[in-house]
């Protein structure tokens, strides 16, 4: 079904492998967000950052190939706990992640023998 050259690309949730549907290009878009305490502040004389950095997080966005109707089932029920473990490739290397997703997206389309696909697929993936 899908043929892809995701040129060693890693999305594995739940321990169900997802790769072959990764986009080949554009198929991760990927950002470092930092978190602040509340005590990170602007100073009034010269408006100078005092930063109380906590931590960062990933946030990875996926866009995948065509995928008949099961596998798209099986990847919103995996993005459905609360939070899920996955193993990705990002610019650090392969690692396991707890993750979670908020929103899950696809377009239905049927095949000249009814048979139902789900394309145009994202969803985000931010680390918890």
């Amino acid at each position: 079904m899908a043929t892809n050259d995701n040129r060693g690309q890693t999305l594995i949730i739940n321990g169900h492998n997802y790769t072959k549907y990764v986009k080949a290009r554009g198929g991760l878009k990927w950002a470092r967000n930092d978190v602040d305490s509340k005590k990170s502040v602007r100073t009034v004389a010269g408006a100078n950052m005092r930063r109380d950095k906590l931590g960062s997080k990933r946030t990875m966005t996926w866009s995948l190939l065509r995928m008949p109707e099961a596998d798209f089932a099986q990847l919103d029920t995996d993005v459905s706990d609360t939070f899920y473990t996955a193993t990705v490739r990002d610019p650090h290397g392969q690692s396991t992640i707890t993750a979670y997703t908020s929103k899950v997206e696809g377009t239905l389309v049927l095949d000249d023998d009814e048979n139902r696909f789900w394309e145009e697929i994202s969803f985000e993936m931010v680390e918890q």
